[in-house]
């Protein structure tokens, strides 16, 4: 039967004739029908193209922004790209 469903951040495995990919993904849609899966990501990231210092010195930087963030506005905005690059860096891990 059909299902559309809320796809959490983390990290998809797409098999593409026999070779396995990893996707990040920041949020979306999962549509699945019978002809097939479709994700509607808000955000998509090879994680193979992911580079492991540039996403740590990124994750220092969104930590610095938390904690120097001066109104609930700019603490709300730092706190979900701190949470994105954490949970992308766990991805990794697996």
């Amino acid at each position: 039967a059909p299902v559309m469903s809320v796809v959490k951040p983390g990290a998809l495995r797409v098999f593409d004739d026999g070779a396995m990919r990893r996707i990040f993904v920041n949020g979306g849609f999962a549509d699945v029908t019978p002809e097939g899966l479709t994700v509607l990501a808000e955000e998509a990231v090879d994680l193979g193209d992911v580079d492991v210092a540039q996403l740590d010195a990124d994750l220092k930087n969104a930590q610095d922004d938390l904690r120097d963030a001066n109104s609930d506005e700019k603490r709300v905005i730092a706190q979900a790209a701190l949470s994105r690059l954490e949970t992308m860096k766990a991805s990794l891990a697996r």
